[in-house]
């Protein structure tokens, strides 16, 4: 029974892991029942920087790796990987 609980739990993280970091961000906020505004409290920045990174506009820093890594209690390199940002057509 052991094994099979544990190779479940290894399972469902490692598909966490899978994931682009946004999408990854936005999963466990919702399954830590958290909003924008409280990571923006739990990050320590404002909410329009929580804005852009959760809406693909800007890359997540390497403080805010480490915050959310130290929180979520996942491996750096869930977090710490490319991803394509969206430009908006205003700044081009």
């Amino acid at each position: 029974m052991l094994t099979f609980l544990i190779e479940k739990y290894d399972t469902l993280h490692k598909d966490f892991e899978l994931l682009e970091p946004i999408p990854l961000l936005k999963s466990l906020m919702s399954n830590h029942q958290m909003k924008a505004i409280d990571l923006v409290h739990l990050l320590q920045v404002s909410p329009g920087l929580v804005s852009v990174m959760l809406n693909y506009h800007k890359g997540v820093s390497k403080e805010v790796i480490q915050q959310l890594t130290a929180y979520f209690k996942v491996s750096l390199e869930a977090f710490n990987r490319e991803y394509k940002l969206i430009v908006p057509e205003n700044a081009l």
